[in-house]
């Protein structure tokens, strides 16, 4: 059950850890009779920001950032677990609060397979990805590969940190990607950004077509969430209709402790289709 009015409270309360330039948008919101928070609400980015691995380049005016330093990496560090200790109360506090209606959050799910056993799943965590200026960057990621407008689910118990469905953008041969923003960000293009508050891992879901969930909402694992897209970089024509699946879990990296680090998700995917008897189908050629 998807609680679309649900405040995003989490992020308010964790705005303190932010910058006072961010100059966050502040009204007073009514989510439930029987709690009232305030909303602030957050640029897309900078939440963003707060999920990139250590050493992950991203967009910034146009231009990849390379590397943070020790110190930039340390108060990002700082800013997610403040964020991640308010989500995990205000998980709390909806999950008690629904059990006061007829539509109780389910909390027993463990991992579900975001694609319900179907589609093609590919070992390709690692594989070399081309980037501007020929650089080569690893895919921290596995693609599972079905039809646009395939229905996606939440692989968990987890809350929306960030979801956006308004990517826009242009592919050609000769120029690649252009003209694009919105979405999650240029590459990611539609996409959802979920904590699971009770392992701590995140879940990032690219190239979306269709995004039915909102910063804020607390779903229960197996709910419908969006729709198989090809948006961001997944928009050019020489790739296959796939779901970019990444999960990440604290670490330490570029020697800061408490980062987050990406882990293989195709070992969790294989298992669950193991497990539940569901038609498995390993791709050898490599996805560019």
């Amino acid at each position: 059950m998807t609680f679309r009015n649900n405040l995003k409270y989490a992020l308010g309360l964790a705005a303190a850890v932010f910058a006072s330039d961010m100059k966050p948008e502040i009204k007073e919101y009514h989510f439930s009779p029987l709690v009232q928070r305030e909303e602030i609400t957050l640029p897309i980015s900078e939440v963003m920001e707060l999920y990139l691995d250590c050493d992950q380049r991203f967009y910034n005016s146009g231009r990849f950032r390379y590397t943070r330093t020790t110190e930039e990496l340390e108060e990002i560090v700082a800013k997610r677990k403040n964020l991640e200790e308010k989500l995990t109360q205000y998980d709390k506090e909806q999950i008690a609060l629904s059990h006061l209606t007829s539509h109780p959050i389910d909390t027993t799910y463990g991992f579900y397979d975001p694609l319900s056993g179907k589609g093609e799943i590919k070992d390709n965590f690692n594989d070399p990805r081309p980037r501007l200026g020929r650089r080569i960057e690893k895919h921290k990621a596995s693609d599972i590969f079905l039809p646009v407008g395939s229905n996606i689910y939440s692989p968990g118990n987890v809350i929306v940190v960030a979801a956006s469905g308004n990517w826009q953008g242009k592919w050609s041969r000769k120029i690649g990607l252009h003209n694009a923003d919105g979405g999650l960000g240029k590459l990611t293009g539609n996409g959802v950004l979920l904590f699971n508050p009770s392992n701590k891992e995140y879940y990032l879901m690219a190239h979306l077509k269709d995004v039915y969930v909102n910063t804020g909402d607390v779903i229960a694992g197996g709910t419908l969430i969006g729709t198989v897209g090809k948006t961001g970089n997944a928009i050019s024509t020489r790739l296959k209709d796939h779901l970019h699946l990444a999960i990440k879990e604290e670490g330490e990296g570029c020697g800061v402790p408490g980062v987050l680090v990406a882990q293989n998700p195709f070992p969790t995917l294989l298992a669950n289709r193991n497990k539940n008897n569901n038609r498995y189908v390993y791709v050898e050629d490599q996805l560019q």
